[in-house]
């Protein structure tokens, strides 16, 4: 599964996640928000390999705060990938905690930022990362594109924390992940996941370089209005946004 600019939100289950739960698939997440979920784990379990690309895990809730994460859960056999991205603040539950030893079960690469350092242990985090960071986020808002997020306030830590460089030109067009819309000039693109926009469609950087998680700190965006529309192909459900 793949998730791109999405916000998982305010879910509850009695059992498992209360945001994802991956039991053997491959889960990618780039510019997305996993935010006030509750279970038995708060944000996600996987027992696969599971990538986060400039994402934010934060506000969640493990029912068992002493055996259970509010943030990430790693089964056996399952990894987590970071990359400029936020894991921070739960409501309850560690950041991160995996069912065996948790530094073979992350790997970092680079200027990502944790809360209460178990995400990113010593023997884990690299020069970039900022363990036991301050996130300073806003609560999940309305900040303008399709959906809710954490505005990075003054104070955080997550603010210009990761380097640009130039990537060519982008021609006139619809954003997408690669670019904002209709940029023909050159790109500074973010280092480690070269993405130019944020999660609301924002261009990467607002200030002198990108910011650490989903979004970029700086003047909301317009709201759009919009909703979702599910429709079966064959045995898939499709959403489109509309």
């Amino acid at each position: 599964m793949t998730l791109q600019r999405s916000t998982v939100s305010d879910n509850t289950t009695s059992a498992f996640a209360g945001g994802i739960t991956n039991s053997s698939g491959t889960v990618t997440l780039t510019n997305s928000t996993i935010s006030g979920n509750a279970g038995d784990i708060g944000g996600i379990q996987t027992t696969g390999p599971l990538t986060l690309n400039n994402s934010t895990i934060t506000n969640n809730s493990a029912r068992n705060p002493l055996i259970r994460p509010g943030g990430v859960w790693i089964q056996t056999g399952g990894n987590l990938t970071l990359a400029n991205s936020l894991i921070a603040d739960q409501e309850t539950g560690s950041d991160c905690m995996a069912q065996g030893v948790i530094t073979s079960a992350i790997t970092s690469n680079g200027y990502n930022l944790d809360s209460d350092g178990t995400c990113l242990d010593p023997a884990v985090a690299v020069a970039s990362d900022i363990p036991s960071g301050i996130a300073d986020l806003a609560a999940l808002a309305d900040n303008g594109g399709p959906t809710a997020t954490h505005l990075p306030q003054s104070g955080s830590d997550a603010i210009d924390a990761i380097p640009t460089a130039l990537a060519g030109t982008q021609s006139p067009g619809a954003a997408g992940l690669d670019g904002p819309q209709g940029s023909d000039a050159p790109n500074a693109v973010c280092a480690g996941t070269g993405l130019t926009i944020d999660q609301r469609g924002a261009t990467r950087p607002q200030g002198s370089g990108c910011d650490i998680g989903s979004v970029e700190a700086g003047a909301p965006l317009a709201v759009t209005v919009g909703r979702f529309l599910a429709a079966t192909d064959g045995d898939r459900v499709v959403f489109r946004w509309q």
